[in-house]
């Protein structure tokens, strides 16, 4: 009797622990991408390595400053030949944030010559969305002679694909179109692209100081992460800081007859400053 007991018991242990296993199984399966992450982020420290800027420039500006030779010499620069030919392209990929989409190019239109749009009816992880600039078009009428809009097929994702994968080929189609729209500029076109998300949006007094200094081929500006929320009606917002992060920059290559003068990648940071290539 006692034999059957253990018996019975070993079987009730063995049945627990084998459907235990199938659901941990399960779940890594289903949540295999959110695993990846946190593993990936929480063993950075070891494996990561600094690859972003070193030099930090003071950004100085004050209302009504002009730009010109002075105020590039006060940054460490000189004054930018052939800047009355210079084409500036805003770079974004669009996901849903048509309020942001409309500051941004509110703030940059007086600087920007181009606004370059990837959007897509999928997110990076595969999943429908809808294409809210498309649909919405008609909200950004004002801009639409700036406006240089590529709508990129999303697609559920592959056995061994992630979503940095899908990242990575938006913002090579990002590259691609902006090599395209820089070959339909006249031959003595010189270029300067800002490439960034949306919500990193640098003020149009920063474009133009750099539409008039030479700043050398890449820049970052590292801009002042701010969220703000509002708890209840009547109730304050509050701004808080974050940590600065760097994008990694596309291969855009010069032709003979257009000149890319420089790239400029925003980042999200608690400083304002701008720190060099």
């Amino acid at each position: 009797m006692a034999l059957l007991i253990r018996r019975q018991k070993s079987k009730a242990i063995l049945f627990i622990s084998v459907l235990f296993l199938v659901v941990v199984v399960y779940a890594v399966i289903q949540n295999q991408y959110q695993l990846r992450n946190a593993l990936s982020y929480a063993t950075r420290p070891l494996w990561d390595t600094k690859d972003g800027p070193t030099q930090v420039i003071p950004h100085f500006y004050g209302e009504g400053m002009k730009m010109d030779a002075e105020t590039c010499k006060l940054h460490g620069w000189t004054e930018r030949k052939g800047k009355d030919n210079l084409k500036v392209l805003d770079a974004v990929l669009m996901s849903n944030e048509l309020d942001l989409m409309e500051i941004r190019m509110n703030e940059l239109d007086s600087v920007v010559d181009f606004f370059l749009i990837i959007e897509s009816n999928a997110t990076f992880t595969g999943l429908p969305k809808d294409t809210f600039f498309l649909n919405n078009r008609g909200r950004f009428a004002k801009f639409e002679k700036k406006i240089v809009y590529q709508l990129r097929p999303g697609f559920p994702l592959q056995p061994g694909q992630s979503a940095w994968d899908v990242e990575r080929g938006t913002r090579i189609a990002m590259s691609d179109l902006i090599q395209s729209q820089i070959a339909t500029f006249p031959t003595n076109s010189r270029n300067l692209v800002i490439m960034s998300d949306l919500d990193e949006l640098p003020s149009h007094h920063t474009i133009e100081l750099l539409k008039t200094c030479d700043f050398g081929e890449t820049l970052h500006l590292q801009l002042p992460m701010s969220g703000i929320s509002v708890l209840r009606a009547g109730a304050q917002a509050f701004i808080c800081g974050a940590t600065v992060a760097f994008t990694a920059i596309p291969s855009i290559p010069s032709t003979p007859s257009q000149t890319l003068v420089g790239i400029v990648v925003t980042a999200s940071g608690p400083l304002l400053s701008m720190p060099s290539r």
